[in-house]
């Protein structure tokens, strides 16, 4: 079934579903400050190596789980929320272990790291499953729910570590409490909600294994997330990198403002579908939004970093004059994920085939880019859309025609 764009439901959702996913990005920003100003240098890298292993821990409790659960939240199959539920925590316990392993080695090595990385290893069964419950408020469209408890925890663990560093908390302390925190919160949350799709299945072979099958795609999806930046530095050094994250941070940060009005779509993206028409309007009207956002963006963007960063600005702007594809992209792969009419291996195989058509053309653009090496790498970002676009609509295509024969 090919849908509309539905006006009201985005206006009256996407301010909600803005605030839930700028909660966590603003938090670390300004606990990032705070730790500047109580501490220092130092303290500020380990609070993000920190938050770099735990996230790669994370990885063992199958991340994409959620976009399952909302898929059958929607599809009243809401009591697999059990058995998913149960297999993220048994494989999460991987991710513990090898966190308290990694404590041991940073402890050997006379790194206090250890202490905060080993509280926050122990919780990562409780953190990483438990953060489903935004998945079943983003299923109920209750994105105001999320909203307001993100706030909630956010706000409460930044407080925490404000006051933590006004009185002089020892550093490595203070970091521990962070995903403790967090997991506290997670599991009170999901706890009461979960409560709501009762009765539960005793098992869902499918859904477990569709979880594990995107979650293992989406691995390769996060390395060349990484990719970009890790070649740069290597061939170009930090001073190249520096420049170079300062272009695509802002131009993402574009991008990003956009996305709460499309995710505000995924519990419809069930049922119905964009037609490729209203796929094309979509493109070309956020495109021409894109270029005067770029434009707008110059001035500001020389008030903000100085002429020093001024290069940059370049960068950004190839990324944000990629806001068209940008978006059609998102809702071609959130179909992909949740459509009832779509199978899993769609998204899953789109996964593996174009994070390495991207990496190979990154590899490229470095070696043999010279003074354009940076531009073309900031070009990745609207290709990589581009590509799955195309390798979606090939793989649904012969999907639909296999299903037909």
């Amino acid at each position: 079934m090919s849908m509309r764009i539905p006006i009201r439901y985005i206006v009256a959702q996407a301010p909600w579903a803005l605030i839930a996913t700028l909660s966590a990005g603003l938090a670390n920003y300004v606990i990032v400050i705070i730790l500047t100003k109580f501490y220092d240098a130092y303290v500020v890298g380990q609070f993000r190596l920190l938050l770099s292993v735990v996230g790669l821990l994370g990885l063992f409790s199958f991340l994409e789980t959620g976009n399952i659960l909302l898929k059958a939240v929607v599809e009243n199959k809401g009591g697999v929320a059990k058995p998913l539920f149960v297999n993220r925590v048994k494989y999460a316990l991987i991710g513990s272990a090898v966190g308290l392993v990694l404590a041991f080695y940073f402890y050997r090595d006379g790194n206090d790291i250890y202490i905060p990385l080993a509280f926050s290893a122990l919780v990562v069964p409780v953190f990483f499953p438990t953060a489903m419950f935004e998945f079943i408020n983003h299923a109920l469209k209750n994105f105001r729910g999320n909203a307001i408890i993100d706030l909630t925890r956010f706000a409460s663990v930044t407080l925490l570590f404000a006051a933590g560093g006004f009185f002089g908390v020892y550093p490595p302390a203070l970091l521990s409490t962070y995903f403790v925190v967090l997991a506290g919160f997670n599991a009170f949350f999901y706890a009461r909600l979960v409560e709501k799709l009762k009765p539960f299945a005793t098992r869902a072979p499918k859904e477990i294994k569709d979880s594990v099958q995107l979650s293992l795609s989406s691995v390769f999806v996060n390395i060349l997330e990484h990719a970009d930046k890790l070649l740069i530095s290597y061939v170009f050094g930090l001073k190249a990198l520096g420049l170079y994250a300062v272009g695509v941070s802002t131009g993402n940060l574009v991008l990003f403002m956009a996305k709460p009005a499309l995710t505000v779509l995924n519990p419809l993206l069930v049922e119905e579908r964009f037609s490729g028409r209203m796929l094309a309007y979509i493109f070309v009207g956020t495109t021409i939004a894109g270029v005067i956002a770029s434009v707008a963006l110059k001035p500001i963007f020389a008030v903000v970093f100085g002429a020093e960063y001024l290069e940059a600005y370049d960068l950004s702007k190839v990324i944000i004059w990629g806001l068209g594809i940008f978006c059609v992209s998102v809702l071609v792969y959130n179909t992909s994920v949740y459509n009832k009419d779509s199978p899993v291996r769609v998204p899953v195989l789109n996964n593996f085939i174009s994070p390495v058509i991207v990496l190979v053309y990154l590899v490229l653009a470095v070696l043999l880019g010279g003074e354009y090496a940076l531009l073309l790498c900031a070009a990745s970002y609207p290709l990589r859309q581009l590509v799955n676009v195309v390798i979606l609509a090939i793989i649904s295509g012969r999907t639909s025609a296999h299903a037909h024969v």
